[in-house]
């Protein structure tokens, strides 16, 4: 996920954190299994972060990360976080 810099980076992992949560298909134990959210880098124009998540349908995983992202989406404009301008 890219977000514009300036972004505050405590809540866009609290936004990552409760979309992942929120997700049924997304396993939440055994604690191995827990989603991982991580700043993965920083970007010409963004900071990027990464979610690692498990699912018990591994032919369902793109559908899986296509609702995270339309969800992390509504949360991004929701909360006002800037996506990074081209």
């Amino acid at each position: 996920v890219r977000v514009a810099y300036g972004a505050d980076g405590l809540k866009m992992t609290q936004i990552l954190a409760e979309v992942v949560a929120a997700h049924p298909d997304v396993l939440q134990d055994p604690l191995e299994s827990r989603p991982q959210i991580r700043f993965s880098s920083f970007e010409e124009k963004c900071a990027v972060y990464e979610i690692r998540f498990w699912t018990l349908n591994q032919f369902e995983v793109e559908k899986v990360q296509s609702d995270l992202r339309f969800a992390i989406q509504q949360q991004m404009r929701e909360q006002g976080v800037p996506f990074p301008k081209d």
